[in-house]
């Protein structure tokens, strides 16, 4: 909550601060410049939209790495997709990158996904590293294959991260830990018949 640089409330709240002090102090200053001191909230005010919009955490890139993540998926984009993985990702079904990326492309055709509605359920960064533990509500498109098996799935998935030289964090390790509610694994998702 008091980190200025994810949102600009903490700033916000001290520009008020500073403008009831500044009201007070007014009072009893006479001086034909005491109007200058109105540009202190105003500049704090400033400030904090500045840093919140300019300056990207560690925190606002992992989420907007899982955000492009999930949308590329949604999109059946395995491109978009491709750009969010590290080249040294492996989880317990794919060996690397290239496996992750076959098997996308040989599932994710479209119509396959309607829409996916997720929300991170903990986030854990730690140095160089972080994992995400995401809940994710895929609606599958009516003329899909997989909406004869099921109109829509939950599926909670834990995601590594690894922070590039760049200062991009792109996707390590993908591991799915339950399919509705049920204990799953990669090895869970049989597609078409899921």
């Amino acid at each position: 909550m008091w980190n200025i640089f994810e949102q600009p409330w903490t700033l916000l709240t001290a520009a008020v601060i500073s403008a009831l002090i500044i009201a007070v102090v007014l009072v009893f200053i006479k001086s034909k410049y005491k109007s200058l001191l109105w540009l202190i909230p105003l500049l704090i005010a400033a400030l904090a939209f500045i840093l919140d919009y300019e300056i990207d955490t560690d925190r606002e890139k992992i989420i907007k790495t899982t955000n492009t993540a999930v949308k590329a998926v949604e999109e059946e984009n395995c491109d978009a997709l491709a750009a969010c993985i590290a080249e040294d990702y492996a989880d317990s079904a794919h060996r690397d990158k290239a496996a992750l990326m076959l098997r996308c492309r040989s599932v994710l055709r479209p119509p396959l996904i309607y829409n996916i509605i997720d929300s991170i359920l903990d986030m854990q960064i730690t140095g160089s590293t972080a994992e995400i533990e995401l809940l994710n509500r895929v609606l599958f498109d009516e003329k899909s294959d997989a909406v004869y098996a099921a109109n829509a799935i939950v599926a909670k998935v834990k995601i590594n991260f690894r922070k590039q030289p760049s200062g991009d964090w792109l996707i390590t390790n993908t591991e799915i830990l339950t399919i509705n509610g049920r204990p799953a694994k990669w090895t869970s998702i049989n597609y078409p018949n899921w």
